[in-house]
């Protein structure tokens, strides 16, 4: 709502007619008293506009002394002490001329700014109200309090009465703002949208409705139309700073980042002083990933206004994102040590969100010492902090062994009467990988705090957790409109968790036409089409996503290059990756094996140096990274065989790869009919015997699933005790999975595939007619090991075989990938290239691009079971959340 028309007070002193009935005016003094006071309130004036406001406060009181019954003197009297910031003597004032005068409205509107001003929203509040009842019928009071309460979150009663404005003055401008303003702070962006059509249909260029107006179209994610009408405002009307900044935060909420800042920029140095701006034009350089450019603009704000907090909040982040972790564990440590001198609650709180922000982003052992020293004060500021911070302080002190010790923060976050759909799912999902017993509890509690329009979305969550995607694609919202590109997003995930791939493809594809400047809509559109097959319209679409956005913002940038690694064209996504510099990090793992595996000479050193300090904790956990940079140093060292090192294996594959007409032999024995799987636990979960099912129904194949106990049988008859020690030793059932696989398809053929990859087309198709040794590149530049094709004693499965009974004899430490898995295998391929070369004959190898074997098989379907807390390739921190269910409500679980 904009102010009342009336002339601002520090600008130029109130007109006698608002003094009290029966006290002295200038009407009523003599020309020279009357000239005495004009020129004493200049002079105050005058005094104030310098910042002076005890000269002008004594200028007054003289001048008061001479005239006592003057009320616009005790006005200016309380506008002087209010700028001055004593907030008591400046209502005496007020209360003075109201006590002679009770419906003045410059006096009534006069305490309510003074508390507004001197941060007393409730008493502002009551000030209102009592200048609503003085002065019934005067719009502004009314107005001004429908604002208030609004702000206060006290939606109802502004709902309330605002509905009585509109019911009384139906046509006014002011109150049809007001009425879309209330709407949409309440969430509701339709009713928000009719009022500002019903109210610009009668004054088309209000800044205020428009600008409302573009708001909800905003909160309904209707960034094109906001952009719209952002655009049309600005082609017909003078410029408006408050539209124009909408049009700057509409441009980079569609990833056009570049354009953003440009017009951001453009607008800071018409307005240098604008915090708003500011803000904006920091976030901008944020998301395209100009974290100095940010810093420097947040450090202009902050000069300006040191305790701006959402400045500092983002200063949080842009140092996180900087890579200063050091500069922000500084910056927490001075907001703790303030945290520890506050004093007043007002001033707690802000200190303690900034605090609650930036834990996550510090190094373990700092972010212990802080939550130490904080416990005591975030446990009493708990009730007031949002969920989601609860959320995030109370995971990280579950990380670094603390939990226990913030039950009270965890009680608060419970407690919570609302809670955001992002932070319930997030609470649901770490709850299910731990393995919880009441996380189904957690869950359903959560859900029932999330806002109605968003709940059906973490229901579905529970019901892929508990169910199957039938059950919970079944709970989803159903409008006759496509939903939001986040719903939209979770639809195709079930989709593809039943083995529809090509329907979450189609169906992805009417939400990138409908947000095309989307990058995760475009990136789980590119890699449904790789997963189906479709990789003429996967090139299609990645040709038009690149046109759209030729500077490449690293959003962008990241999908452009994952999709042509999904379409096997290695050398270019790298290339693509590369070109993003710094920007790129952090670094995904396709493109360190690809960067790695195609350096030479002292580009290799230079690029292994930089990926490390990219990723200097690589080398703590088994991870494909930390494997790959360690690989990399042994590198440069001569006569290493592509099976002494999976980097250099992946080189000789690619090699063999782009060399035309390669030959293939046959092998001497076809290939079986006949499928294998593994799933170590004897009977899967409904999902997983789904999938299963799709195999086991394959015309003209035999079929068998292993567990942990036949697995043991086969290999003790077969192969004899000390392959049977050496499945033993494996540690997780994945490496059980990995090693069986090569055994069996070792001494039988046939065709492996995981438990998790769907047959959607003929099997037969994956025979092809070979009789050779098939396996498919993934877009780390290995061959997979999910779904094998092989003749009987194929020479390179058989010594992966015997290189994996190995290192699980020798338990060897490294990562499951490179151990037993598809690194492995590819150094296998590569020995087999290798040795065949040197013989003078053609491998007995067919290696194809991933994205061929989607069109007849859905792999590495993302099934409920792989966030379990079993799954091997799980990468959270640590920590397990033992103390969390204890904060439920003491209930019996239900049954399920």
């Amino acid at each position: 709502m904009r102010p009342e028309t009336k002339a601002d007070p520090a600008a130029s002193p109130p007109r006698a007619a608002t003094a009290p009935t029966g006290t002295s005016s200038d009407a009523l003094l003599p020309a020279d008293a009357a000239g005495t006071v004009a020129a004493g309130l200049r002079r105050a004036h005058e005094l104030r506009q310098r910042g002076r406001y005890g000269q002008s406060i004594l200028c007054l009181e003289e001048l008061l002394r001479g005239f006592p019954r003057h009320g616009t003197i005790r006005y200016e009297l309380s506008l002087s002490h209010r700028l001055a910031g004593n907030y008591d003597e400046s209502i005496r004032f007020c209360d003075d001329i109201l006590a002679i005068q009770p419906g003045n409205t410059v006096a009534l509107g006069g305490r309510v700014e003074t508390a507004m001003r001197l941060g007393h929203p409730q008493k502002a509040l009551a000030f209102l109200d009592q200048a609503c009842e003085a002065a019934p019928d005067h719009l502004p009071f009314q107005l001004r309090r429908c604002a208030l309460l609004r702000q206060a979150g006290q939606i109802a009663r502004a709902q309330e009465l605002v509905a009585a404005l509109r019911h009384r003055h139906p046509d006014q401008s002011d109150v049809l703002t007001e009425l879309a303003l209330v709407a949409q702070a309440g969430g509701s962006h339709l009713d928000c949208l009719a009022a500002c059509e019903t109210a610009l249909a009668r004054a088309p260029d209000d800044a205020r409705l428009v600008l409302a107006r573009i708001n909800a179209l905003t909160g309904l994610r209707r960034y094109d139309d906001a952009l719209a009408q952002a655009e049309a405002f600005l082609e017909n009307t003078a410029d408006n700073p408050a539209i124009r900044l909408r049009q700057g935060s509409l441009l980079r909420q569609l990833g056009r980042i570049r354009d953003s800042i440009t017009l951001l920029a453009a607008l800071a140095r018409q307005h240098p002083e604008n915090t708003h701006i500011l803000l904006n034009l920091a976030h901008s350089h944020r998301h395209g990933q100009q974290h100095e450019a940010s810093l420097e603009v947040l450090d202009r704000l902050l000069a300006l206004d040191p305790h701006h907090q959402d400045a500092l909040l983002a200063r949080v982040e842009a140092l996180r994102l900087a890579g200063r972790t050091d500069e922000l564990a500084r910056m927490l440590q001075e907001v703790s040590d303030r945290l520890a001198g506050a004093a007043q609650p007002a001033q707690r709180l802000p200190l303690g969100v900034l605090l609650c922000r930036g834990l996550h982003h510090v190094a373990d052992d700092r972010a212990a010492d802080l939550l130490r020293r904080n416990r005591d004060a975030l446990a009493a500021l708990a009730p007031e902090l949002p969920a989601d911070l609860l959320w995030q302080v109370y995971r990280k002190a579950d990380m670094v062994g603390q939990g226990a010790a913030f039950d009270a923060v965890a009680r608060a976050l419970f407690g919570k009467e609302t809670v955001r759909l992002d932070t319930a799912r997030a609470i649901l999902q770490a709850s299910y990988r731990a393995g919880l017993p009441h996380w189904r509890r957690i869950g359903r509690h959560f859900a029932d705090r999330v806002p109605p329009e968003d709940r059906s979305r973490i229901l579905m969550d529970l019901a892929a957790l508990t169910d199957t995607p039938a059950k919970a694609l079944a709970l989803r919202d159903r409008h006759p409109a496509l939903p939001r590109a986040e719903a939209a997003l979770q639809i195709a995930g079930l989709l593809r968790q039943q083995g529809r791939i090509r329907l979450a493809a189609r169906y992805l594809g009417l939400i990138w036409r409908r947000h095309p400047d989307n990058p995760a809509v475009l990136r789980d559109y590119l890699s449904s089409l790789c997963g189906a097959g479709l990789d003429a319209v996967a090139g299609q679409v990645l040709e038009t996503a690149a046109r759209r956005q030729p500077d490449m913002p690293p959003a962008w940038r990241r999908v452009i290059a994952q999709g042509w690694a999904e379409l096997d064209q290695l050398r270019r996504a790298t290339n693509i990756w590369a070109e993003g510099g710094a920007a790129m990090v952090p670094h995904a793992d396709w493109y360190v094996a690809n960067a790695l595996s195609m350096a030479e000479g002292t580009a290799l050193g230079e690029l292994r140096q930089r990926l490390w300090r990219d990723n200097p904790r690589a080398h703590l956990a088994p991870s494909l990274q930390g494997f790959l940079l360690a690989e990399a140093v042994q590198l440069p060292a001569p006569g290493i065989a592509g099976a002494d090192l999976t980097l250099r294996a992946m080189a000789v594959l690619a090699q063999w790869m782009d060399r035309p007409g390669r030959p293939e032999a046959a092998s001497p024995q076809p290939v079986p009919r006949s499928i294998v799987q593994f799933w170590s636990q004897g009977n899967p979960p409904p999902q997983v015997r789904d999938a299963v099912a799709t195999w086991q129904g394959a015309k003209g194949f035999a079929h068998r699933l292993f567990d942990r106990r036949s697995a043991r049988e086969f290999l003790s008859e077969r192969l004899g005790p000390d392959w049977l020690r050496a499945f033993g030793r494996a540690g997780s059932a994945t490496e059980e999975s990995d090693f069986f696989r090569l055994c069996h398809i070792g001494l039988h053929g046939g065709i492996y595939a995981d438990c998790d990859d769907w047959l959607t087309g003929d099997a037969a198709d994956l025979l092809q007619g070979a009789s050779c040794l098939t396996l498919y590149r993934e877009p780390t530049g290995a061959v997979g090991n999910n779904l094998i094709v092989a003749p009987p004693r194929h020479p390179a499965i058989l010594w992966a075989a015997l290189c994996a009974k190995s290192a699980l004899e020798e338990r060897h430490n490294e990562t499951v990938w490179g151990k037993t898995g598809p690194g492995l295998l590819t150094r296998a391929v590569a020995w087999h290239i290798q040795t065949t070369a040197a013989s003078g004959l053609a491998p007995s190898l067919r290696v194809l691009p991933r994205w061929q074997l989607g069109r007849t098989v859905q792999f590495h379907s993302p099934l409920s079971y792989k966030a379990g807390k079993s799954y091997w390739n799980r990468r959270d921190a640590a920590g397990g959340l033992s103390r969390l269910a204890a904060n439920l409500s003491p209930l019996s679980e239900p049954q399920t």
